[in-house]
């Protein structure tokens, strides 16, 4: 089977292939094939032709049924790499399907194979040693996956970093910070005004991250300061009046992902005490228990506030604020930006699917207002755009300082806003002739609502 042509030395090949992982072969090469490339017939094969194509070592013989494992898309390519093998006097290593005996199974395996030759330089046997590498093909599948989503995440060309949106200048500054800090797993502390995005840029950050686990959004302001360590650290059943089952607190829930405490500031004392803790060991207890719990997580902050006055005045441990002031990224107020205004009024109407094109007037008011709400303030005048004629929405008016300082106190905030509510149906319903459905849809409410407020404020249809 070999140069000289006996089965002895067949059997040496046999045996050696066998100790070889994966799967190793013999093909004697009978020329080239009218339909292109090599015949082969395959003489000696390991035993791993059964782990890898599911056919026993005798019926791998006397053909090349290697080939015909193929798969039918990557013949082709097999072939050309056969060639190149046997030509090119050196080793050749290439991937490629198979299909499995039973034709519904896909693997990838990796081949090396090498010519050998006569004195004369003749082609006589191809040698080769196949592994399957289906695995790794999976996995670098996924990691292609993967970065396709990181770079749609990045959104480096279009001037998109996850949910945030621009392309000024400071914008670029932003994105570049948070695509930084998410490669680390320091605390990270998102400096911005109202409205500015900074929870998105939280949310971006944690995506960014890679982290499996939840990311948990904690406004801290809005958490009455009688039930704060009852939601961060969870409850066991009977550890107070009320407590009839376990309750797991943010800190458990965000277990391998980021917890997000919005409005860092208005944290009372004792709890920063706490909280400390948990980031220097990792470890907490819930209240009404004795037994100590554990959770690995990264600890992401936002403020409008100056910390280091909270710090001066003593509202803000000292220590606390270094432990949660490790990475500060500033988030650019919208009147610092006012560039991106034009994509994020196009990118505020796509998602909302509807078509609408601004005025001239209304656009140029737009752009000399200030924003002091930012961006939240901005999407609140394109809903009002939305309802009512845009050049009756002027910005200025409607969210300016003009109607704050001509309060005098005569009216209650929910007399107010029952007021702004009466007036926004009666529009809504004058501009769509009194059609509820649209009225509904236009003020982005159900039917059954907007039919009880209209009895509510004694309105009619037209």
């Amino acid at each position: 089977m070999d140069a000289g042509g006996n089965q002895e030395s067949a059997s040496v090949y046999k045996t050696l292939y066998d100790n070889v992982p994966g799967f190793a072969w013999r093909a004697r090469i009978l020329g080239q094939a009218p339909w292109g490339g090599y015949r082969l017939s395959l003489e000696v094969v390991s035993n791993g032709c059964l782990s890898i194509f599911g056919i026993p070592p005798e019926k791998m013989l006397g053909a090349n049924t290697i080939e015909q494992c193929a798969h039918p898309d990557d013949l082709e390519y097999i072939k050309q790499k056969t060639s190149e093998a046997i030509q090119s006097h050196v080793s050749v290593v290439f991937c490629y399907r198979i299909l499995s005996a039973d034709r519904h199974t896909i693997k990838w395996i990796r081949e090396e194979a090498r010519c050998a030759y006569s004195r004369e330089d003749t082609p006589l046997y191809l040698e080769g040693h196949i592994i399957d590498v289906t695995l790794e093909k999976q996995q670098e599948f996924l990691l292609k996956q993967e970065n396709k989503r990181l770079e749609n995440l990045a959104g480096k060309n279009d001037g998109r970093l996850g949910g945030l949106i621009g392309k000024s200048h400071g914008m670029r500054v932003l994105f570049n910070r948070i695509r930084l800090a998410a490669s680390s797993d320091a605390s990270v502390i998102f400096y911005g005004e109202t409205g500015s995005g900074k929870d998105l840029a939280a949310r971006t950050l944690h995506a960014l991250s890679g982290k499996k686990g939840a990311f948990i959004p904690v406004n801290c302001g809005a958490i009455p300061e009688s039930l704060m360590e009852s939601e961060f650290f969870g409850h066991v059943k009977g550890a107070f009046s009320g407590a009839v089952s376990n309750h797991e607190g943010f800190i458990s829930a965000a277990d391998g992902g980021t917890l997000f405490l919005d409005e860092i500031g208005e944290l009372p004392l004792h709890l920063q005490v706490k909280l400390l803790r948990v980031l220097e060991n990792k470890m907490y207890t819930p209240v009404g228990s004795s037994k100590a719990k554990t959770s690995d997580f990264r600890l992401v902050c936002a403020t409008n506030k100056n910390l280091r006055e909270l710090v001066e005045i003593g509202k803000m441990r000292s220590d606390f604020y270094y432990r949660v002031h490790v990475i500060s990224i500033n988030i650019p107020p919208l009147r610092e930006r006012k560039e991106d205004i034009p994509q994020l009024i196009h990118n505020y109407f796509a998602r909302h699917g509807v078509h609408h094109v601004l005025s001239p007037l209304t656009n140029k008011r737009i752009m000399e207002y200030s924003w002091p709400g930012n961006i939240r303030e901005l999407f609140n005048f394109l809903d009002r755009c939305l309802v009512f004629d845009d050049e009756l929405a002027n910005p200025a008016e409607h969210y300016g300082a003009e109607p704050i300082t001509a309060f005098s106190g005569a009216v209650t905030l929910a007399d107010a806003a029952a007021s702004a509510e009466k007036a926004a149906i009666a529009q809504a319903l004058q501009k769509c002739g009194g059609r509820l459905d649209q009225s509904a849809e236009l003020l982005k409410t159900s039917l059954s609502t907007l039919k009880r407020k209209i009895r509510q404020y004694g309105l009619t249809r037209r």
